[in-house]
């Protein structure tokens, strides 16, 4: 099968926009956009409330009205409260595995830990691993009641698994699995290639940064 993958559009409507006139263009009927949907400025909370149910709504309608399948998930710099807003009329593939013609897609969301301050989609890679020097001196973490100061960040993420133990934990069948992975880099400046054997998995990451 023929998909469009598009990952990190951070809000940006013009991209949202040129990948949609692509496939439409093309005939493509599935684009696959692979977290870090929305915008990330100052105001978080209502700046990604609004993008979900204005401008992300109108490009859901419009793809469907071309018979365009998204998929997608949020990502570390989305903020998962939109995850109710985004339910009403797109699914996410971090809670449930869609199948396309004779392939499934699904999608893991969590990261490993990186020097930022907002946390809610980090995890440890595996126990004992050595997390980053942090770049703030507070960690926040997303409640339903919204920003949450994190005091001990060891305690934080002792009681969450780790990206091994979760992986490990994946049920099949993998047989025709596309499955995402959302794992930025953090400034690199030359192209990576990392391969990791977890379980039945080899996950590579593909890095290139110009």
């Amino acid at each position: 099968m023929t998909f469009i993958y598009a990952t990190d559009l951070h809000g940006n409507k013009k991209k949202y926009n040129e990948i949609l006139n692509y496939a439409i263009s093309n005939n493509i009927k599935t684009i696959h956009l692979g977290a870090d949907l929305l915008p990330k400025n100052d105001d978080l909370i209502h700046e990604q409330k609004t993008f979900i149910n204005s401008f992300l709504k109108k490009f859901y309608n419009r793809a469907k009205q071309n018979n365009i399948k998204l998929l997608a998930f949020f990502g570390n710099d989305d903020i998962y409260l939109g995850k109710k807003d985004f339910r009403k009329f797109g699914f996410l593939l971090d809670e449930q595995t869609i199948k396309i013609d004779d392939y499934l897609f699904r999608a893991y969301p969590f990261v490993c830990d990186y020097p930022f301050n907002l946390k809610t989609a980090c995890k440890l890679d595996y126990k004992g691993w050595q997390k980053p020097l942090q770049y703030y001196s507070t960690a926040i973490d997303i409640s339903n009641k919204g920003f949450q100061y994190i005091n001990d960040l060891d305690e934080y993420f002792s009681k969450k698994t780790t990206i091994e133990e979760d992986l490990k934990e994946i049920k099949g069948p993998y047989e025709n699995l596309i499955m995402s992975f959302h794992m930025p880099p953090n400034k690199l400046v030359r192209c990576l290639w990392q391969c990791s054997l977890y379980g039945k998995f080899k996950i590579c990451r593909i890095f290139i940064y110009l």
